[in-house]
């Protein structure tokens, strides 16, 4: 009986260590998926202040003729169907990416790539 009793407390241990490791397993993968989420939030707040800025910059009938196209790692892709237009905003480009930064407390912007 003494032989059993050390078999089973140990196939507890084993299962015991089983159930901890996929515990840690799932909150693992839960912080992987947050982080995903929270750069996918980020990279859709700089497209939405881009807009909000350009708008206040360019004339309406100006800014219906500039649409971003998507955020990722820190730049962010827009599409201009006017080479004045493009022109403008580049040379306001510092200060859009300040602002854009400064309005989410973030270095969530770097680079403004644009496409004509």
């Amino acid at each position: 009986m003494a032989g059993s009793f050390g078999k089973t407390k140990r196939a507890d241990e084993i299962k015991k260590d089983k159930i901890m490791f996929h515990n840690l397993q799932s909150l693992l993968s839960g912080s992987i998926k947050r982080v995903g989420i929270n750069q996918q939030v980020e990279e859709s707040l700089v497209m939405e202040k881009y807009k909000e800025i350009i708008d206040g910059i360019l004339a309406p009938e100006e800014a219906d003729k500039v649409k971003t196209m998507y955020a990722r790692n820190k730049s962010l892709v827009v599409a201009s169907l006017s080479d004045g237009i493009t022109e403008k905003l580049q040379k306001e480009e510092g200060k859009i990416i300040s602002k854009i930064n400064e309005k989410l407390g973030s270095d969530a912007l770097n680079k403004i790539k644009y496409i004509t």
